[in-house]
């Protein structure tokens, strides 16, 4: 395992909050809180399974109640509660200038079409991530990530797609959501007498 440093916040109820990387397992915290705290043990209960800092994740979320002994043997209870960093790396809304965006339904990759008129070279398209810390980009865009694609321009002259990736909150997970790019062309139609 990997040692990680992180530090809570207090929230407004007394509750300490704290995001973790995605792991499975048991999670051993050591615990330590400055000023006037000298010790800080996690309780067990039936949920948490736990008791002196070793805390399994029940979940996304994981509350376990804790106990705090001031250094003068003053103690409180309150909790501690746990958040997985999200590996959600789906879209929310992906839309374009140039026409009607559909999902494609039925498979299991996630692929995206739009239809253009065929002499269209550029498309301008908008993404948002599902999660709020997930973080989007084009495929080979210099630029990298970012929380959202706002009206980003793309040639797509001599494409049939464009890929979409989207980069988890846990900086791990990953997925390319593919816009299949449909051309049509219009019927010319001579007059003939």
């Amino acid at each position: 395992g990997s040692n990680v440093t992180k530090v809570p916040t207090l929230r407004e109820d007394g509750a300490y909050y704290l995001k973790i990387p995605r792991i499975d397992g048991p999670v051993i915290l050591d615990l330590r809180l400055v000023r006037d705290i000298s010790t800080v043990n996690v309780l067990a209960t039936e949920e948490t399974g736990s008791i002196y800092g070793n805390l399994t994740l029940t979940g996304e979320i994981t509350t376990a109640p804790i106990k705090i002994t001031a250094q003068y043997g003053t103690e409180y209870n309150t909790k501690l509660i746990l958040e997985k960093e999200s590996n959600d790396t789906t879209l929310k809304s992906l839309t374009a200038q140039e026409g009607t965006i559909t999902k494609v339904t039925g498979i299991s990759a996630s692929i995206y079409e739009i239809e253009v008129d065929s002499r269209v070279t550029e498309i301008t398209i908008s993404a948002e991530p599902t999660h709020e810390n997930a973080k989007v980009r084009v495929f080979g865009d210099e630029g990298g990530y970012a929380s959202t694609l706002t009206d980003k321009v793309i040639n797509i002259e001599n494409k049939d797609y464009i890929d979409i990736e989207v980069l988890a909150e846990d900086g791990v997970s990953q997925q390319t959501h593919i816009l299949d790019i449909i051309r049509t062309y219009e019927a010319i139609v001579d007059n003939v007498k």
